[in-house]
């Protein structure tokens, strides 16, 4: 960046790289791009107000003013308030992971919460669902970090890592950081194994990749856990003692066995395991987190018949039930469902046990599927057996405050100072610093002992020595009950009753993606292609193709297939094709790439915006000659839970396209 003499303007340059930040030492092509995107002519630097009814070709887009923003932004939510409840409002906001929002994100939701909505309408069910929320089912938070939000979760612990796993994850396009300080571990010998149908990015550098079919990562992650426990490759002392696994399920409604089934007047929080040795029951209380007695001989395995007060019933501890659903899943199997082969199935096992600790990290890969909630479950589960618990401190460690850089062009405001603005005139100032965003960063920073003035006076930002703590839910809580897992158990849980209340399967299951061949062989005589995506290093989501030196490295979206796959349709790279599916079409340029299955194609997502300076054009979102990948994905096979839709698994066919 460079300031004009007098001191007033700033202007913003291509930023460098700051090898002493523990997320600095590179820049993608987006970060050196970025002064194109602050400074270009198209960029939104004030209000604009619709004087047009929603629906209409033509918005009728105006001008305003801040103030008359604002003020009409906080009557329209006083008013709606008044005569439906402040729940009637709904907050959104971008994605953090892909825009400059998550300095802000934080402040929003205090703003709903204190409006009081829990409504927030985000990507989640896109971005973030899997690793960071279905995972909670398990551990109680994520165990995956969204690295923001309060989801929790952990940072995998590269630097100490024995092996590595990247699921669905390609750092090297999305998280800069974790891919030099993964080639640094390598270095020192850490192993690798990357599931992807893609070879991109670490692939090149991993003693495995895993070219998983797209939208069965549940069946891999089953498979994995099948010869682990078949071979006893997990750490059986934490699974009895830390995990559900020992406690017994009823055979006849698959409900978790309490004592008020042992008699009418028992606690139905107060569960049971079975003592082998003993022959005979173990209470277990989840509000202590403590059996009755010794538990080293509480079975893992077996069937137990338990007298009840409507009689006997069959028995079986959860770590058999878990056990059972794994064996349905041996390499030959994987090796049908997944397109992998049944070696290195089982040279992954093997790599994830004998070269641990092990960490993994996921990302949207596994998510953006129909089965994503058992998916990202049944994933947790296998991490659970290996108990490679992490997290990296280093980045954790520094605090740095993002001062500006470059003045706003034109009206253009800083989130943040939107979001107490409009807080004050709702009436909620008081909660927000009465608008002193500097009173805010104060209250933050006083816990750590750092003053905002020292932090203004260090643009390098300060370190704050934090010390690692293992094992911590083992640590007792202010009653001297071990700490445990934020979970009704308070356990990691391999079967989740919560989900079994709720009508889900208690265990995760695979199922087959819903538009796929298997699931649909009906579509797939004329749809035999299996359709994934996959987004470009050069551009985030929908943003940045108006950027002329990010624009020119990437003219025209495009779809991946393998050479044998287009010759047999007729077509050539970089030919005009068609991508069809049973909701529509679109259109992309062919790349052709030798290491995908020559069952699947890759699609890209986020195209409309055309580039002036380069002539580039721009393409109809609602158009079949335009490039919406989202015309192609339906929304009525969704996950049960989270609602994602089929965005990475789905069955399409791609033709020539016809030209003119």
């Amino acid at each position: 960046m460079r300031r004009s003499r007098g001191g007033r303007e700033w202007a913003l340059h291509a930023p460098r790289a700051d090898p002493g930040h523990p997320t600095g030492q590179a820049h993608c092509a987006k970060g050196r791009a970025a002064p194109e995107l602050v400074y270009h002519p198209e960029r939104l630097t004030r209000p604009l107000r619709r004087t047009r009814p929603k629906g209409d070709p033509n918005p009728g887009w105006e001008p305003i003013g801040w103030d008359a923003a604002l003020d009409q932004t906080a009557a329209a939510m006083r008013r709606v308030a008044e005569r439906h409840g402040p729940q009637a409002v709904t907050f959104t906001l971008s994605s953090p992971s892909t825009t400059a929002i998550g300095d802000s994100s934080g402040f929003i939701q205090r703003l709903a919460n204190a409006f009081g909505t829990p409504n927030r309408a985000i990507t989640l069910d896109v971005c973030g669902w899997g690793r960071a929320f279905a995972t909670r089912y398990t551990y109680g938070v994520g165990s995956v970090g969204l690295g923001g939000g309060g989801a929790g979760g952990a940072m995998p612990d590269i630097a100490n890592s024995g092996v590595l796993l990247l699921w669905g994850y390609n750092p090297s396009y999305s998280r800069l950081t974790h891919a030099t300080a993964t080639v640094e571990a390598l270095k020192r010998g850490m192993r690798l194994i990357v599931v992807d149908p893609r070879h991109v990015g670490l692939a090149s550098k991993a003693d495995l990749w895993l070219r998983v079919r797209p939208g069965t990562d549940g069946a891999l992650a089953l498979g994995l856990a099948n010869l682990m426990i078949e071979r006893g490759w997990y750490d059986r002392d934490f699974i009895r003692d830390w995990s559900n696994a020992p406690l017994l399920v009823r055979a006849d409604n698959g409900r978790l066995l309490t004592e008020c089934d042992l008699s009418a007047d028992g606690d139905a929080r107060r569960l049971f395991a079975w003592n082998s040795a003993a022959g005979r029951l173990v209470p277990y209380d989840p509000a202590s987190g403590r059996y009755d007695g010794n538990i080293t001989s509480v079975a893992l395995a077996g069937e137990y018949r338990v007298a009840t007060a409507q009689g006997e019933v069959v028995c079986h501890p959860v770590f058999e039930l878990y056990a059972r659903l794994c064996r349905r899943y041996p390499p030959e199997a994987v090796e049908k469902i997944c397109w992998i082969p049944r070696g290195q199935v089982e040279e992954a096992a093997d790599l994830i046990w004998h070269a641990r600790p092990a960490s993994y990290y996921a990302w949207s890969g596994h998510e953006q599927h129909a089965t994503v909630t058992q998916t990202a479950r049944a994933m947790s589960l296998l991490y659970a057996l290996t108990i490679g618990f992490d997290i990296s401190t280093e980045a954790q460690s520094l605090i740095q405050l993002r001062a500006a850089v470059a003045q706003p062009p034109g009206e253009a405001r800083p989130d943040t100072d939107i979001i107490f603005d409009l807080a004050t005139r709702l009436g909620l100032g008081e909660v927000f610093w009465n608008g002193d965003i500097d009173a805010a960063y104060r209250q933050q920073l006083a816990p750590t002992g750092v003053t905002l003035e020292e932090l203004r006076a260090t643009p390098a930002g300060m370190r704050v020595p934090l010390q690692t703590r293992h094992s911590k839910y083992a640590e007792p809580d202010t009653r001297g009950a071990p700490r445990g897992f934020a979970t009704p158990s308070r356990k990691v849980e391999l079967y989740s009753q919560t989900f079994l209340d709720h009508g889900y399967a208690p265990l995760p299951e695979f199922t087959e993606p819903p538009v796929g061949p298997v699931a649909r062989p009906d579509l797939a005589t004329r749809l035999p292609l299996v359709l994934t995506s996959a987004k470009p290093t050069l551009f985030c989501q929908t943003q940045h193709r108006a950027l002329p030196s990010l624009r020119k490295r990437a003219l025209d979206p495009e779809v991946e297939l393998h050479p044998q796959a287009a010759q047999a349709r007729g077509i050539a790279a970089g030919d005009w094709v068609s991508i069809e599916t049973p909701e529509g079409s679109v259109r992309a340029r062919a790349r052709l790439n030798e290491n995908l299955d020559p069952r699947v194609v890759v699609g890209e997502h986020g195209w409309w915006q055309p580039c002036s300076e380069l002539h580039a054009p721009g393409y109809d979102p609602f158009g079949p000659l335009g490039a919406n990948f989202n015309l192609l994905i339906g929304s009525k096979a969704v996950d049960p839970v989270s609602g994602t839709a089929s965005h990475r698994s789905y069955l399409c066919e791609i033709r020539r396209a016809a030209l003119g």
